[in-house]
């Protein structure tokens, strides 16, 4: 690899929402950028714009993270072309809305294969990289990792699924020299919601889809969750980051009072698909 001492960040799903606000973030902190995402065209555009606004380095790679194969060859010759790995952000993944009965196994195993898969796919290739910059692994979860809503069990099964990696992977990390940061926003305003049922991005998104937030008016804009996350990388070791005012206290009442939280949810499920699940 090609020495440098400029930091060197990995983000995936960066294409939009979270990622993209991340990328933008970590350029403004002076990390050089390995952005991955499935639109090679929105790719394109963020890292001009970047670039036209930092002094960093930045490649874009058009990679499914469900792809083993591909995310590794890929991550490598991005490493060795930048010189270091110091930050990987697994952040790709989709939601379903549905009742689980309206659902097939084949649909939760496709989303498995993104949230969860995915995530492991862009670990793994960073492993030996992170070890030897004593860099900082993060996962980007959810509020919805720690408790659960009507009419999207696929997607809160991959968010618990990935806390509960983390909460045995961190000592494992930590004693590879690794940090790991496991972020969980509350409701993000982004386009998880223009997705199907196979994480596949919808072409033709109606105009009310594209007015409305992902979570209604509670709905976080993803730059301010961006800045959250970074704020936390310069702390070591292995932390759980719960995101936004509204995600804390959701997270906060399910602690103390998991029995009044589900039943507040159940009481006003009719409002909560309606503004939440949509």
């Amino acid at each position: 690899m090609t020495e440098t001492k400029q930091k060197t960040a990995l983000i995936t799903g960066a294409s939009s929402g979270i990622g993209r606000a991340l990328a933008r973030v970590m350029a403004e902190q002076s990390y050089n950028l390995i952005l991955f995402g499935r639109r090679e065209n929105r790719l394109a555009e963020l890292k001009a714009d970047i670039e036209d606004q930092f002094d960093v380095r930045i490649i874009s790679i058009s990679c499914d993270v469900c792809g083993t194969d591909c995310m590794k060859a890929e991550i490598d010759r991005a490493v060795g072309t930048m010189g270091r790995l110091d930050v990987t952000v697994a952040n790709a993944g989709y939601t379903i809305a549905g009742r689980f009965d309206t659902l097939t196994p084949q649909d939760y195993r496709c989303i498995f294969n993104t949230n969860f898969v995915g995530m492991l796919n862009t670990l793994y290739p960073s492993v030996p990289y992170l070890k030897e910059s004593q860099g900082t692994f993060v996962v980007v979860g959810s509020i919805l990792g720690e408790f659960g809503i009507m009419d999207r069990s696929a997607y809160v099964s991959t968010k618990f699924a990935m806390r509960g990696f983390y909460e045995s992977v961190r000592y494992e990390l930590k004693e590879m020299g690794v940090s790991f940061l496991f972020a969980e926003p509350g409701f993000v305003s982004t386009e998880l919601r223009h997705m199907d049922r196979t994480g596949r991005r919808i072409e033709q998104v109606t105009d009310k889809a594209k007015k409305a937030t992902s979570h209604g008016s509670i709905a976080a804009p993803p730059e301010d969750v961006a800045q959250d996350i970074v704020k936390a990388l310069p702390k070591k070791g292995f932390r759980k980051r719960i995101i936004t005012g509204h995600g804390k206290i959701f997270v906060f009442l399910n602690w103390l009072f998991p029995s009044l939280l589900a039943s507040l949810i159940y009481k006003n499920r009719d409002v909560i698909r309606k503004k939440v699940v949509k």
